[in-house]
């Protein structure tokens, strides 16, 4: 397995999909899918992590520390892996 962030150049580039345990610290994305049991999806739903939302990842590894709508809370890599966000670009990155 890669290491956390190792993705976040192409995933910039090419506006792509990742899964959120890809991101290293400091990342934010915006979710856009979210791929978990009913069970698991309707908490994470709860948490305020659901398609459309932002999410910051503040710590890398397992638990991975997300923090999403003001909340900060931690995930299991194998929950996390499920969420699928979509990169967002920095202000001083050029749109192109």
């Amino acid at each position: 397995m890669a290491p956390p962030g190792a993705d976040e150049a192409k995933a910039r580039d090419a506006e792509i999909e990742v899964e959120l345990t890809r991101l290293a610290a400091g990342s934010r994305g915006v979710v856009v899918r979210v791929e978990s049991a009913f069970a698991d999806a309707e908490r994470l739903q709860a948490l305020g992590l659901c398609e459309g939302r932002q999410v910051e990842v503040l710590r890398a590894g397992d638990p991975l520390i997300v923090k999403v709508h003001g909340s900060r809370f931690g995930l299991a890599a194998a929950r996390a892996s499920g969420i699928r966000v979509r990169l967002e670009r920095s202000a001083a990155e050029p749109r192109g």
